[in-house]
């Protein structure tokens, strides 16, 4: 538009100059007049195109400066909805964290109320034939109740029998899943004690509340009961508080005579025994031997939970595992360690590791789970069967009479029998045993490892006395002791 004025002054000065009456020379006409027509020629005809490019540009500006404000506005609005999405996210996270903590916590102080109670005065320590041991019974069928438990004994969740002695004992026996299915898994813990001791001994008289043994094993099968019931399995899983565990595993040795289920449908049995005092976060499992794949299927489930898992060769042979393992079932036992307050009045309720026992029941929970998915049969081994292919474990049935007061180390696998400690005020204790002492002898006969050990007690009698040949820093030692009646 700059053009406009010049383009008219020329064209008035041309009009002018042509109309004059005197004619120039035309050479100068032409100097003259004809850069002048060239000149408005170009402006008249450039200044259109000179236009549409500026109008051109601006439009490409414009539509660049709506492309990056859309641009801004959008990668704003992305912004913001990954800004939302993460607080959502992280929002989601807080709730699940949150949901879980309070499951965890209503299962720990649920351990608490049935350790307490279990092991209250009320319950006279569980003993043999005492009304203690009615009332436990009495609480734990409702508890079975309260775990939604269906009823699988030979009366409701009872299945009645005699001691040896005649004294009535019962078992309790309830079901979770299907029992039609084809396989099955078994889960169970001891919910008898000790009761006051037994005559003769130091402690005799005064309550052995049994906290740890079992009232912990007890307590974790009723808070796998109950996580049980929220899962749905494939095959179903049976649940039993045994009876006379302490008297030589009556309970379990009847029902494996009078199983619910077929032993020969059942793909495993955990069992629950003194599993209350974790604390650093060490976790025992005997059995792990039984079948070929039980070594890696512990290793698999632990990989969520992260004990320290402790799988010796060896079982001891002392609980209910051992009446499954001698039917040709595979067989474990859960546990938290060896402790001074075994079977003597120490074993309190204020010493429980709640928090601990909470874990392993989850473990063993997962455990069950998984070989209750499991579609086929675990490859059962014989005890020992890489030395006598068949050979089944000799059972405590009761024959095992005397006491030695020796804390075994269960992770040792060499010969002879490790010390880790030993009962104040037992035989051990009062022969100078202690922590770190290898048995390698006892009453003439060579200790292989704790199954050859427990044979030789079984063979005693309580005012027995014996030799005891022990090394201790690379030293060989020989002493006397006196084995006492086994609590």
């Amino acid at each position: 538009m700059h053009y406009a004025p010049h383009r008219l002054h020329s064209a008035i000065w041309m009009h002018q100059f042509t109309s004059r009456r005197v004619h120039p020379k035309p050479r100068l006409v032409s100097r003259i007049a004809l850069p002048l027509l060239a000149l408005l020629v170009a402006c008249v005809t450039s200044s259109p195109a000179q236009e549409a490019s500026t109008a051109q540009e601006a439009s490409t500006a414009q539509e660049a400066s709506t492309v990056q404000e859309a641009s801004t506005v959008q990668e704003a609005s992305t912004l913001q909805e990954a800004s939302t999405l993460q607080e959502a996210s992280a929002a989601q996270e807080a709730s699940t964290v949150q949901e879980a903590s309070a499951a965890q916590e209503a299962s720990t102080d649920a351990l608490r109320r049935d350790v307490q109670t279990l092991a209250s005065e009320a319950f006279e320590g569980r003993g043999l034939g005492t009304e203690g041991l009615d009332r436990a019974l009495e609480y734990l069928e409702e508890r079975f109740r309260d775990a939604g438990l269906r009823p699988f004994g030979t009366e409701g969740y009872r299945q009645t029998f005699s001691s040896p002695e005649g004294v009535t004992l019962v078992n309790l026996v309830g079901v979770i899943g299907d029992p039609i299915v084809e396989r099955h898994v078994v889960i169970g813990a001891h919910y008898d004690h000790l009761g006051y001791g037994k005559s003769g001994e130091a402690n005799h008289g005064t309550l052995h509340p049994g906290a740890d043994d079992n009232a912990s094993g007890v307590a974790a099968l009723l808070e796998c009961a109950r996580k049980l019931r929220e899962e749905d399995s494939a095959s179903p899983v049976v649940v039993i508080a045994f009876a006379g565990e302490e008297e030589g595993l009556l309970g379990s040795a009847h029902y494996v005579k009078q199983p619910a289920l077929p032993l020969e449908s059942c793909t495993g049995m955990i069992n629950l025994d003194t599993v209350g005092r974790l604390f650093d976060g060490s976790l025992t499992i005997f059995g792990s031997r039984t079948a070929s794949e039980l070594g890696h299927v512990l290793r698999g489930v632990n990989y969520g939970f992260r004990f320290q898992l402790d799988l010796p060769e060896q079982d001891p042979g002392g609980s209910d595992q051992v009446s499954f393992v001698q039917r040709g079932v595979p067989a474990l036992q859960i546990f938290s360690g060896a402790h001074a307050d075994y079977h003597r009045p120490g074993d309190t309720p204020d010493k429980i590791d709640f928090a601990g026992l909470e874990r392993i029941a989850a473990f063993a929970s997962e455990l069950v789970l998984y070989l209750a998915d499991r579609d086929e049969a675990l490859t059962f081994l014989p005890p020992g069967a890489e030395k006598a292919a068949g050979q089944a474990p000799p059972s405590r049935g009761g024959g095992r009479r005397v006491s030695f007061g020796s804390i075994p180390d269960f992770n040792h696998e060499g010969a002879g029998v490790l010390l880790s400690g030993v009962i104040p005020g037992s035989p051990a204790a009062e022969a100078g045993l202690q922590q770190g002492d290898l048995l390698v002898e006892f009453a003439g006969v060579g200790v292989d490892d704790l199954r050859s050990f427990s044979d030789i007690l079984k063979g005693l009698s309580p005012g027995d006395q014996v030799d005891v040949v022990f090394e201790r820093g690379g030293e060989r030692h020989t002493t006397t002791v006196t084995v006492v009646e086994r609590k």
